[in-house]
């Protein structure tokens, strides 16, 4: 199994989904891209072949009324990018696990399934505070079945958000995030814990994601292996 394809196939196919109840997916000869104005994410263009023609597309469409979208980027040849004016604005790490058996473990958490726009609001105010990044709560109440937004509670306080999406065996997993107040407790690795369990509940072979430099020590105690660099990149202004 090429494990760097079925990564980006999952989060391409879940920029997708999130997409569609908004009409927010566009194709064109060269590339594609998920745009939502109202909301920070999914905003991403990407391509299967990147050229300097093709970015030099990327930034007209960018220019052309869509300033919020990022360039999603898997290869290794950054200068392309950095030579036409673009800034890095995230380096993740695509991670892979295959998934065996469950975790046993005493959990603090419930991770509570977002069905309501009480609970959208909760999931995405919960988010911004995590990592300073806003989610419209249309978007996450809207979102269709097979993306599962999770809220976790410690007793009656929302402390955490998670993003859970099977497609094709692949459970790709995000959006996993504490608030600052309550890190550095264990409660990250608790709730990956209780989602690559659901991922084996819903008949997942492999767990994958896109690491920051802030939680990969998490994943790889969990058993994630690295597998490539995932680049996103904003114009300046």
């Amino acid at each position: 199994m090429d494990l760097k394809e079925k990564n980006i196939q999952n989060i391409i196919s879940l920029w997708n989904e999130v997409s569609k109840p908004f009409n927010g997916n566009y194709q064109k000869e060269h590339y594609h891209y998920c745009y939502i104005p109202f909301s920070a994410w999914p905003n991403r263009l990407w391509s299967y072949e990147y050229t300097p023609a093709v970015v030099d597309e990327a930034i007209q469409e960018i220019r052309n009324g869509k300033e919020k979208l990022a360039v999603s980027y898997w290869g290794d040849d950054f200068d392309m990018f950095t030579s036409k004016g673009f800034e890095q604005r995230t380096q993740q790490v695509g991670m892979s696990l295959p998934l065996q058996k469950k975790f046993v473990f005493e959990s603090r958490l419930q991770l509570v399934p977002v069905t309501t726009m009480e609970q959208s609001i909760q999931w995405s105010h919960t988010f911004q505070a995590a990592f300073n990044y806003f989610i419209h709560e249309d978007l996450i109440f809207n979102a269709p079945k097979p993306v599962q937004f999770f809220v976790a509670m410690l007793e009656n306080e929302v402390i955490g958000t998670a993003l859970l999406y099977i497609d094709n065996g692949i459970a790709g997993v995000h959006s996993v995030g504490v608030v600052p107040t309550m890190r550095k407790k264990g409660f990250a690795e608790e709730i990956m814990k209780a989602l690559i369990n659901r991922s084996i509940e819903g008949n997942a072979s492999w767990c994958m994601l896109q690491a920051s430099k802030m939680g990969i020590g998490i994943y790889a105690r969990l058993g994630f292996q690295e597998d490539f660099l995932f680049t996103q990149y904003r114009l300046p202004g």
